[in-house]
């Protein structure tokens, strides 16, 4: 816990008075007693700034912009604070404007959630639509899972028509297959989960997700989105 917070005093002296502002400590400041049951020397020596603390971070800030309601996030840093806001923003996923996506907790993944709904538009009755999945996976607790992981997928139509297939979502993808971006232990991946739809049922579209593997760990899936990508004719 610093003597002289200076971070602190930034937060107090922003000039921005109408905008939210957080001061966030680093893991393990300011706790006492049971508080400081998942603390460990390592968190502010050699560790840091690995996976867990800026996961922890990022997740902090998740809540706060959630209760905010704020659109968007700027992340201000003072000393090994500053490197961590680097990291915490190198580890964000800004999705296009026309994706559905839904950041899970950083730190339990998908493990704490029964299914995830995801709606999007098809409104397009006359182009082909391409439906692409987007997730990010935390690598460092995804070691030995490259095949993927099986998720049932459920298309409720605006007319309540549903569509069901279990698939394995990809850990990995070739370029011809979909992107991927690995950054500071997340990897980001987009999958071309169905090509051309020509689409006769315009409106709002749901996509339900449910983990299909009883035995199979989902904690390391800490993000999950779906874009319909209209392809001009």
């Amino acid at each position: 816990t610093p003597h002289n917070p200076v971070a602190l005093r930034l937060a107090l002296a922003d000039p921005a008075s109408t905008d939210a502002v957080l001061y966030l400590a680093r893991p393990c400041q300011y706790v006492q007693r049971e508080q400081r049951r998942n603390c460990a020397v390592r968190y502010w020596t050699d560790a840091r700034l690995s996976f867990e603390v800026i996961a922890a971070l990022n997740h902090a800030v998740d809540e706060g912009r959630a209760e905010a309601r704020a659109q968007q996030v700027a992340l201000t840093g003072f000393s090994g604070g500053g490197g961590a806001a680097v990291l915490m923003a190198a580890g964000c996923t800004q999705p296009v404007k026309d994706y559905s996506y839904i950041n899970l907790n950083r730190l339990t993944g998908w493990k704490g959630y029964t299914q995830i709904t995801l709606n999007f538009e098809m409104t397009d009755t006359i182009n082909a639509c391409q439906l692409y999945i987007v997730g990010e996976i935390a690598i460092e607790r995804s070691i030995g899972k490259e095949k993927g992981y099986p998720v049932n997928i459920t298309l409720v139509a605006p007319d309540s028509t549903r569509y069901t297939e279990t698939i394995t979502l990809p850990l990995n993808v070739s370029d011809k297959d979909g992107t991927s971006r690995t950054s500071h232990g997340v990897k980001e991946i987009e999958w071309p989960y169905r090509k051309n739809i020509y689409n006769k049922i315009p409106g709002k579209w749901s996509m339900i997700l449910t983990k299909a593997g009883k035995d199979e760990d989902y904690s390391n899936i800490i993000g999950l989105g779906v874009h319909c990508r209209q392809e001009k004719i």
